[in-house]
C-alpha cells in the first residue's frame, strides 16, 4: 500500500505491536487481516503468535493473513491450527492452506493425513485443504486413501469438488487404472458432482480422448446423467433444447 511505504518502518512495527495488546478482539482481527498489505516481513512472526489467540476470529484472520504473505516457510508449528478446537477455525485454516498450495504445504498436509497418531479432526481438516489445492497431486493423495474406510466419508465429497477439466481428466486416469472396488468408490465421487460435474464430463467427452472415452461414457450412464438429459430434451424452450443437445 502506498501509505505504508511512506510510513517509518520502525514506528509502524511499534504501533502495530502496541495496538495488538488491546482486549478488543475485533480490532486485533482487523489488524491481522491488514498486515500483509504492509509488506513488512517481521509481521510474519507476529501472525504466527496470533494463531494461539484466545479469540477464534483472530486466529482465522491470522492464518489467512499468513497465507497472503509470499514465501512464508510453513512448518508443522503453523499446521497446529488444524488441531484447533473450533471447527470453523479448522475449516478456514484448511482453505487458507489450500490457497497457499505450495509443494511444502501439500507435503505437510499429506504427512498429517497419513499419520495414524493424528486425531480424526486433523485428518478431516487435511482432506478439506487438499480438496481445494489446485495441483492434481492433491487428487493423487486423496484417491490413494480412498480404500481406508474411516476416511471415505470426507474423501468422496472432497473428490466430488474437483470438477475442473484437468481435475476430471486426472480422476478418469485413476478410474481407468483402478480395480473394481476403487472404481466403485470413485463412481460415488462422480455421482456427488451433480449437474456441474456431469456438464464438465460431457465437455470432456467432446474432447474425444480415446483412452478415457469409454470410462467417461460408463460414468455418465451409471450416474444417470444421460437418461436425465434425454428426458430434458423435449423442453418447450428451443434455446434450452439447443444447450442440452450440445
Amino acid at each position: 500500500h502506498p501509505g505504508c511505504a511512506r510510513y517509518p518502518r520502525e514506528l509502524l512495527v511499534t504501533k502495530v505491536q502496541h495496538l495488538l495488546t488491546t482486549r478488543d478482539s475485533r480490532l486485533r482481527a482487523s489488524i491481522a487481516a491488514a498486515l500483509p498489505v504492509t509488506g513488512e516481513r517481521r509481521f510474519v512472526e507476529t501472525l504466527r503468535g496470533m494463531l494461539g489467540d484466545v479469540d477464534p476470529e483472530v486466529r482465522i484472520a491470522a492464518v489467512w493473513a499468513l497465507s497472503e504473505f509470499p514465501d512464508v516457510d510453513w512448518r508443522d508449528e503453523e499446521l497446529a491450527v488444524l488441531h484447533d478446537p473450533s471447527e470453523r477455525v479448522r475449516g478456514e485454516a484448511a482453505r487458507a492452506l489450500a490457497a497457499v498450495g505450495s509443494d511444502a504445504v501439500v507435503a505437510l498436509l499429506k504427512a498429517r493425513l497419513e499419520d495414524p497418531e493424528e486425531a480424526e479432526t486433523v485428518h478431516h481438516a487435511a482432506i478439506e485443504a487438499l480438496s481445494h489445492v489446485r495441483q492434481t497431486v492433491a487428487i493423487d493423495i486423496l484417491a490413494g486413501h480412498l480404500e481406508q474406510e474411516a476416511l471415505q466419508g470426507p474423501i468422496i465429497p472432497a473428490l466430488a469438488r474437483r470438477t475442473h477439466t484437468d481435475d476430471l481428466t486426472h480422476l478418469f486416469e485413476h478410474f481407468k487404472d483402478a480395480d473394481p472396488r476403487r472404481r466403485e468408490l470413485l463412481s460415488k465421487g462422480f455421482s456427488q458432482m451433480g449437474e456441474p460435474g456431469a456438464r464438465a464430463m460431457a465437455g470432456l467427452l467432446r474432447e474425444d480422448i480415446p483412452s478415457l472415452r469409454p470410462f467417461i461414457l460408463q460414468v455418465l450412464e451409471e450416474t444417470g446423467h444421460i437418461d436425465y438429459q434425454m428426458r430434458r430434451l423435449p423442453h418447450a424452450d428451443p434455446a434450452v433444447r439447443r444447450r442440452l443437445s450440445r
